[in-house]
């Protein structure tokens, strides 16, 4: 069983990118759908549960005898991240190791993404990996507040980036205000279709189609600015905006898509 995807297509948008990159990302099973009664995604909300984005995709394919691989296999890999750390941990960097050497051959960048489809403080867990790949991207989006303080406040890796992630709660909003006055990233889901454009500023800050790619690093010279994503799964149907989660573009001034 590997542990890394490739596959995802906004991941494989990033080898179109004026400097390509390849990225490998890690989907485990999310929140507490392990069975074992560890909390993955500590920051998430009802809405987030509701509409992740774990559902989505191949993860929304389910089989006629109502089993679905891509979850089996999610769950399989966190089995082994909770009850085989070690081994776990070895085959994480065997398979960076391999990602490194296919990029160098090929004049790709190499990133990891570690959290997919979960939320954990791979900074703290995983330094020594990260320490051990300089030259290797890991970047991450977050919901939990503590973590992007962690990284803000340079305790984490040089060679590691994150993303908060904005939910629907009054909390979660003045913390986003609090990282876009810093000068860093806010992802938020907006009602829109998958060719609408999307407008270059958001709430009085510059606002960046985050669905042209998923490499984040990329955009942190835009300094403060939304990474608007256009909702998708479940988060399409009413209650997404009815929940606060999904946000309307009513209130964004109407301009040319913000170039990445």
């Amino acid at each position: 069983m590997k542990l890394f995807t490739t596959s995802n297509p906004k991941i494989l948008k990033g080898e179109k990118l004026a400097k390509p990159v390849r990225t490998l990302v890690l989907h485990l099973i999310p929140h507490t759908l392990n069975g074992l009664g560890v909390n993955l995604c500590p920051g998430s909300t009802s809405a987030c549960r509701r509409g992740c984005i774990n559902v989505c995709g191949h993860g929304g394919m389910t089989r006629k005898d109502g089993t679905n691989t891509c979850h089996n296999a999610r769950l399989a890999r966190t089995t082994l991240f909770l009850t085989g750390f070690q081994t776990f941990k070895e085959q994480i960097v065997r398979e960076i190791v391999n990602h490194v050497r296919y990029c160098n051959k090929r004049g790709l960048r190499a990133a990891v993404r570690l959290n997919g489809t979960s939320d954990i403080n791979f900074a703290d867990i995983f330094r020594d990996v990260m320490e051990a790949f300089p030259r290797v991207s890991f970047y991450d989006y977050t919901k939990v507040s503590h973590y992007w303080i962690m990284w803000h406040n340079g305790e984490a890796p040089k060679n590691y980036h994150l993303t908060y992630s904005m939910s629907e709660t009054p909390q979660s909003h003045a913390f986003a205000a609090r990282v876009l006055n810093s000068g860093n990233l806010v992802a938020c889901v907006v009602k829109a279709t998958p060719k609408q454009a999307l407008p270059s500023y958001f709430n009085g800050f510059k606002a960046i189609d985050g669905d042209r790619h998923d490499y984040r690093p990329d955009d942190a010279h835009h300094g403060g600015a939304y990474v608007l994503l256009r909702a998708k799964g479940p988060m399409r149907k009413a209650w997404g905006v009815e929940s606060g989660f999904v946000h309307e573009l009513s209130v964004a001034a109407t301009k040319t898509a913000y170039a990445v």
